[in-house]
């Protein structure tokens, strides 16, 4: 929906497993396009393929901080992976491209780490978090969504000039010395990637 015929044909995200579990990486249910219809998941009010609405977008801007995680993460490289500009305006997101699929033994359920997520041109090495591209603290004493809000602040003079406002370029600024983020806590379904069933699937991605 963000990239629209630019996303036509190309994978979205494909689960890329160790070199001992090669059938799976190779597995072609194991491979998730930029879907261009909708799901039809029970309770959401839609019908299963009706084509999505599309903005056919070049260039995103998002606001990142350490928070900014796992299925958000995805949308960043799978966007990255099809050749579509993504702005990062904030701090380092999280790093979470990996995941795994529930295994039940013995009335306990186990959660081990098996898989990352690579986009169309097989990336997906981002243990360490996107760095912005422009450096902004978060701003608590604006709404979200209000123009003065430092991060949209300056994602809408980027947008407009086509650079980081002066001060706020990664070059100019050290971003430790932002200070530490509030943490959010998270459901672990909203917080983890986990592997079940295909349409399940995008719907966790979609939280």
């Amino acid at each position: 929906m963000i990239a629209g015929p630019a996303s036509n044909g190309k994978i979205f995200e494909k689960l890329t497993f160790s070199d001992k579990r090669s059938a799976e990486t190779n597995d072609p249910n194991n491979s998730y396009p930029f879907f261009n219809t909708s799901s039809g998941l029970d309770g959401t009010g839609t019908t299963a393929d009706t084509p999505l609405p599309s903005l056919g977008f070049n260039r995103v801007f998002v606001l990142t901080s350490g928070g900014t995680a796992s299925a958000s993460e995805s949308i960043i490289n799978s966007l990255q992976g099809i050749g579509i500009n993504v702005v990062r305006v904030g701090t380092t997101t999280y790093g979470k491209p990996y995941g795994f699929s529930p295994l039940d033994n013995c009335g306990f359920t186990y959660f081990s780490v098996e898989f990352k997520g690579t986009n169309n041109v097989g990336y997906g090495d981002y243990d360490d978090g996107f760095a912005p591209t422009c450096v902004v603290a978060d701003d608590f004493t604006h709404a979200l969504g209000d123009p003065a809000e430092n991060r949209l602040a300056t994602a809408l003079s980027y947008r407009a000039t086509g650079t980081c406002p002066a001060g706020t370029s990664p070059s100019a600024v050290v971003e430790k010395s932002l200070g530490p983020e509030p943490e959010l806590f998270r459901s672990p379904l909203r917080e983890n990637r986990m592997l079940l069933k295909r349409p399940l699937m995008g719907a966790l991605r979609a939280q």
